[in-house]
């Protein structure tokens, strides 16, 4: 594996992905909610802004539902807009949220289980 020096990522090829770097940092600081909200607003900028997809997205709902009415293809096709707008955020924080931040989003129920399987090697 050939070695590669951070001074590489600083010539203007790379200029593009700092901004998204930092715009994922700041989004990895804001709570679970913010998020939340954060998605449900890009969702309403990306469903309403005219694209291909939004139109695949339909047109898929469509021949899938087909005994949903237009109004129910549309709140679908919506959620589905906010889920991956979410979705597109929640790598921001994977990567970059303190794991003391991390734990209030994560609930182990019937741990019993996951303690007979470390208990067993089976990690």
């Amino acid at each position: 594996m050939q070695h590669i020096s951070l001074w590489t990522f600083l010539v203007p090829r790379y200029w593009y992905a700092w901004p998204i770097l930092a715009g994922m940092l700041m989004m990895s600081l804001l709570l679970g909610k913010m998020l939340w909200i954060l998605g449900w607003g890009l969702e309403s900028l990306s469903y309403r802004f005219p694209s291909h997809f939004s139109h695949v997205a339909e047109r898929n709902t469509e021949l899938c539902f087909p005994n949903f009415g237009t109004i129910a293809h549309h709140k679908l096709v919506q959620k589905k807009f906010r889920l991956f707008d979410f979705d597109v955020m929640s790598p921001s924080v994977a990567w970059w949220v303190p794991e003391w931040c991390l734990r209030q989003f994560i609930t182990i129920r019937n741990s019993q289980f996951l303690v007979d399987l470390v208990a067993g090697g089976k990690t």
